[in-house]
């Protein structure tokens, strides 16, 4: 059974799902935002940044913390929208879908929760529709804040592409900030880790063949699966995960698949957020291969 209750999280009205396995809390008033999410009886697994702004084009724009639904390829008129106003909520019977205002460009965003009575699992549906006059190519773009002091784990295409094994099998993609000799990143062959220590801004991004990216925090792996829809091309030269990190949080993202999205047509993007208590810390990339392996998400 799912719980509903409505209750402040860092001064914001929020509805709480809960089960006996995981507890959410997502923003009613503006955003929305998941901005609580974590096992019961556990600590919040996402950032915490209430004050967090970003200045752009069209107002203030407030993070919150947590996850939200962007959409990609990222540009500032467009995609950096104020969502202040209040969010519609829909009961499902195993969740909640939370709708956004729609923005100044005619796009409506809405996530679905949907939680699994005793299980640690959590389904999120991601849906933009667009209501604007136009067709627009966009992806559905899902970002989750974490906070510093965690791990996030980024595994890598292997194999070959082609019989003789010629043709190049992964890619990355650099922004003009990124630093590809920060020592936060661990380069690893089969899982690349992001450690969550402040500094400066640093971004990468790829065509993950896996489907899945994980982040670790105080004994407990968060994994997201999802759809890599690798038939799709995809935004930021055929980036389908990518992870962003700086001296206050780290987001650990996926995206689906580019669409020419036709006035009132829609797109989702689905993840599904797994919880595994009891991990060590993935300090090593070895270690992070055998976490990944023990949990069936790996297999050489």
């Amino acid at each position: 059974m799912v719980e509903h209750h409505d209750a402040e999280f860092n001064g914001l009205a929020c509805r709480w799902l809960s089960t006996d396995r995981v507890r959410l809390a997502i923003t009613t008033e503006r955003g929305p935002r998941v901005v609580f999410c974590g096992l019961d009886g556990g600590r919040n697994l996402l950032a915490e940044t209430p004050k967090f702004t970003l200045a752009a084009p069209n107002g203030t724009l407030a993070l919150l913390g947590g996850h939200r639904l962007w959409y990609a390829p990222e540009v500032p008129e467009r995609t950096y929208w104020s969502d202040h106003e209040t969010v519609g909520v829909a009961e499902l019977p195993a969740g909640a879908r939370f709708t956004a205002a729609i923005d100044g460009a005619g796009i409506e965003k809405s996530m679905a929760l949907r939680l699994e009575p005793g299980e640690p699992t959590i389904v999120v549906e991601h849906r933009v529709r667009n209501t604007s006059q136009t067709s627009l190519e966009l992806a559905p773009w899902a970002l989750t804040m974490v906070p510093l002091g965690g791990v996030t784990l980024l595994p890598q295409p292997q194999g070959n592409v082609d019989a003789a094994g010629l043709l190049p099998n992964r890619f990355l993609t650099l922004w003009p900030y990124s630093d590809p000799t920060d020592p936060r990143l661990g380069w690893g062959n089969r899982i690349i880790l992001v450690r969550g220590i402040p500094g400066a801004a640093n971004k990468l991004g790829y065509r993950n063949a896996h489907g899945w990216v994980a982040h670790w925090l105080d004994g407990t792996l968060l994994v997201k699966s999802y759809d890599p829809s690798l038939a799709a091309s995809h935004p930021d030269n055929g980036c389908n995960a990518e992870c962003y990190l700086n001296d206050v949080f780290m987001e650990v993202e996926s995206l689906g698949g580019l669409v020419n999205l036709a006035p009132g047509d829609a797109v989702t993007h689905e993840e599904t957020w797994r919880f595994y208590a009891g991990i060590e810390s993935p300090d090593t990339e070895a270690v992070a291969v055998e976490i990944a392996r023990e949990l069936g998400l790996w297999r050489d």
